[in-house]
């Protein structure tokens, strides 16, 4: 028999829609990249990983960013 834990999942995504991403960048401000980049990380693991791959792109195309450059 099936209990109630099953039926739900193990964890609810933190966002349901990209976060915007703050501009110019401030390397003093780069833990402000990280609602994105976690963003990023729930998108690639819900295996939609091209979409992550050009959301990180499109947040930072200059590839200056810590985060997003590392995702």
């Amino acid at each position: 028999m099936a209990s109630v834990q099953d039926s739900q999942p193990s964890w609810v995504p933190h966002h349901t829609a990209p976060p915007p991403v703050k501009h110019p960048y401030v390397a003093a401000e780069a833990l402000g990249d990280l609602p994105g980049v976690t963003y990023a990380l729930e998108t690639f693991l819900n295996s939609r990983m091209l979409e992550s791959e050009e959301y990180c792109h499109t947040s930072d195309v200059r590839k200056e960013r810590l985060y997003f450059a590392t995702g």
